[in-house]
């Protein structure tokens, strides 16, 4: 089966250069039914923290925003249509997953239809031994772990609700349940976002979090996400700095085999991303609550095939892969953090 991993993936994107070739590859697996496409789902609007660089410290964003959840028979509909055609599923995109009671089932679900690749995305502190052993018993590919500080104080301020010694409890008990279920998997990545505050702190990563096995880390300079409880956004004073950080981390990534993502093309998100725009607009698919991939469908009345007939989307496949290279670096808005 087709390593269905984000590094293969990202290596596999770098490698085809032409875009419209990349268009016409994904209208020819459209074509023939053959899996392209990537799964963020967020099965409920809500997060148990309120971290600081996040819309959810946001009052604005939260009053009119969270909330909302599926259903369970919601999600299994979900998951009929739109997960035979995926090659990754995230469960867990901009909230906490694991606020929908269940969560085990989607990853479940998404093994029965044949993803290759699932991930959940989570801040580990609702983590629970019994539905860790259920994870692992479906199958899950991989966890993703945010850790936006590698020391008590600055992660408790950071991640607003979170406490220190129940993530390291529970990353010890990941761990402890992946040696019980005799498996390497699911692997675990450690996501850091990057602010003036926490960036002295990133190269620990590896000294604090390395004894539970990370396979990846992924480092994200903060973006601006609105009114936010963190208000120092200006990361330009720390460039320097924050280049320095990420080539330490490197080198002690490569000595202990972990692999690194890292942005150091455009920390300031200054610069639209030309290779992310076959992602935005073929195959990414976000699903929440309030919108299933496009505005409008119910996939409790209406049918994924049927949507893409009516949103003429083979159509505008073909269209894409007539453009000109200028007009689809104009095309996409997506950062490389967006497509990590």
């Amino acid at each position: 089966m087709f390593k269905a991993d984000s590094a293969t993936l990202l290596k596999l994107n770098a490698l085809v250069r032409s875009n419209r070739l990349k268009f016409a590859g994904v209208l020819a697996a459209d074509l023939l039914g053959l899996r392209y496409t990537v799964v963020r789902m967020d099965p409920a609007v809500a997060c148990n923290l309120r971290c600081a660089m996040c819309y959810y410290s946001d009052p604005d964003w939260y009053a009119g925003n969270a909330g909302p959840r599926f259903a369970p028979d919601q999600v299994e509909r979900i998951a009929a249509e739109f997960f035979p055609e995926a090659l990754q599923v995230f469960v867990g995109c901009g909230s906490e997953p694991t606020m929908w009671k269940g969560y085990p089932d989607i990853v479940r679900l998404a093994k029965e239809h044949g993803v290759p690749f699932v991930s959940l995305v989570t801040n580990a502190q609702l983590l629970t031994r019994p539905a860790v052993d259920e994870l692992l018993a479906h199958g899950l590919d991989e966890i993703i772990v945010s850790v936006h500080g590698t020391e008590a104080e600055t992660y408790e301020r950071l991640m607003k609700g979170a406490r220190w010694q129940r993530l390291h409890d529970n990353l010890a008990m990941l761990a402890e349940a992946r040696r019980a279920a005799g498996r390497a998997g699911p692997a675990l990545r450690l996501n850091y976002t990057v602010n003036n505050d926490n960036l002295a702190q990133m190269t620990a990563l590896l000294s604090v979090f390395g004894v539970y096995g990370p396979s990846t880390i992924q480092i994200r300079p903060m973006a601006d996400l609105g009114r936010t409880a963190y208000t120092d956004k200006d990361l330009r004073r720390s460039l320097d700095a924050y280049g320095s950080a990420v080539a330490r981390l490197r080198g002690e990534c490569a000595a202990a085999g972990v692999r690194l993502f890292a942005n150091i093309e455009d920390p300031l998100y200054r610069k639209r991303n030309r290779r992310a725009v076959v992602y935005e607009h073929a195959v990414l698919r976000y699903i929440r609550p309030q919108r299933v991939w496009q505005e409008g469908f119910d996939p409790m009345t209406g049918s994924y095939a049927d949507l893409k007939r009516q949103i003429g989307f083979r159509r505008s496949l073909a269209r894409w892969a007539t453009l000109g290279s200028q007009e689809l670096e104009r095309a996409s808005f997506l950062t490389t953090s967006d497509v990590l």
